[in-house]
């Protein structure tokens, strides 16, 4: 007796991770004090520039052979006695999982977030000129980019059947096969973007605080204030996953033929084939929340006669979001053309093409087959191409959780579900 199994596992992880990214400061410019005729000036330009590129590039190539075999024996052409083929389970079972490219970043602020600027022109003689010019400038760019190709082929098998128990002469033959069971369990989770910009920071929002005030006669004041901010965030996915599956089980294909003076049986095993295949691919999320300059306030009072007096605020905010999932084609080795998730799945379960011919039996015993149960499950499941933007709370994606990433898998767990252990 010959009980016989194959076990076969795969994963692949690629992860970028990048931790939370802030950045704060406080502004205070002033001009006062300062006697008649005098000629004062504040130029200041800052610029704050966050940029964060994650790109990930994945080919997962699985090629896998697994066969499980306790048949095929033959006993045949003896004399004098019983024949017995008694063949034990033979079980394959192949598990792959591929996990890959997830992106997760965390920009804690959006720049102008909890940078506050006070500026103030006061208390400076008749006939001065005063000018403060500020210019905020802000530019967070985030690019996020996953390509993944992903083969995974498979063939699997298990055979307890082929058996031969022929042209015995003088006693009873019998040919009892074992269970045959094959299963395939393909998993590919790719393609994940999760990005946070703003939102939930530490920092407390902005204010902006603009005053020309108790200045003499004659005098000329101005405040220029620039803010410009500009968000740029950018997601793109592109995957092409192929699976070609071919798994068959077999306890059939038993011949006892022109076997002479006994009773001839054939009794076969179950014969079960099981496929599952899950993908999930290309899955963006993104959340901006970047209003975060509280308030902008200026104020011109109090100044000498004939005095000339400008405030001037300009306030730019774009943000662009750009989410773009593709299929992409795919030329597998196999030359099968076809465009993003291709599933080609060949499943079969046999216990039967047995034969009894042609025996001769002295006792007149009628030749007995019978066979097991036969049984193919096939599960196929596609997920894909999805965009998320502007959500309360994160989703659950396949990849990850924010910067947490667990990726767990077992095939003891495996085959404890399928009672094999």
């Amino acid at each position: 007796m010959k009980k016989v199994t194959t076990l076969v596992a795969a994963f692949a992880l690629a992860i970028n991770l990048v931790a939370p990214v802030a950045s704060a400061a406080e502004i205070s410019l002033e001009i006062s004090g300062n006697g008649a005729d005098s000629n004062n000036g504040s130029i200041v330009s800052s610029t704050n520039e966050t940029a964060v590129v994650q790109s990930n590039s994945a080919s997962i190539n699985n090629s896998v052979s697994a066969h499980s075999n306790s048949g095929g024996n033959s006993a045949s052409r003896n004399t004098g006695g019983e024949v017995s083929v008694d063949t034990g389970d033979s079980k394959t079972l192949v598990a792959i999982q591929n996990s890959a490219n997830t992106n997760t970043a965390d920009v804690a602020n959006c720049g102008t977030c909890g940078r506050g600027a006070d500026v103030k022109i006061s208390g400076n003689g008749v006939d001065s000129n005063n000018l403060v010019e500020l210019k905020l400038e802000d530019k967070t760019q985030l690019a996020q980019t996953n390509s993944g190709s992903i083969v995974n082929a498979v063939s699997a098998g298990s055979n307890t059947g082929e058996n031969k128990a022929n042209s015995n002469t003088g006693g009873d033959v019998t040919v009892t096969t074992g269970s045959a069971l094959t299963h395939v369990d393909l998993e590919t989770e790719a393609n994940s973007n999760w990005a946070r910009i703003g939102g939930n920071s530490s920092h407390s929002a902005g204010d902006v605080t603009l005053s020309i005030m108790g200045n003499g006669a004659d005098s000329r004041n101005k405040i220029l204030l620039g803010l410009d901010r500009d968000v740029i965030l950018q997601q793109y996915n592109t995957a092409s996953v192929a699976n070609l599956v071919d798994a068959y089980s077999n306890s059939g294909d038993n011949k006892a033929n022109r076997n002479t003076g006994g009773y001839v049986s054939i009794d076969t095993g179950n014969a079960h084939t099981g496929v599952a295949v899950d993908n999930a691919a290309n899955f963006n999320w993104a959340d901006v929340d970047c209003d975060c300059l509280s308030d902008i306030s200026g104020k011109i009072a109090t100044n000498g006669v004939e005095s000339e007096n400008l405030l001037k605020a300009y306030v730019d905010d774009t943000l662009n979001v750009f989410q773009d999932n593709s299929c992409g084609d795919f030329y597998a080795f196999w030359d099968y053309n076809g465009c993003g998730i291709d599933n080609g799945i060949h499943a079969g379960s046999s216990t039967g093409d047995n034969y009894a011919k042609s025996n001769t039996a002295h006792n007149y015993a009628d030749p007995e087959i019978v066979t097991g149960n036969s049984e193919t499950l096939v599960g196929l499941e596609n997920a894909g191409n999805s965009n998320v933007f502007g959500a309360s709370s994160m989703p659950t994606l396949p990849l990850g959780n924010g910067v947490n990433i667990n990726v767990s898998f077992s095939l003891m767990d495996l085959i404890r579900a399928l009672g094999l252990n």
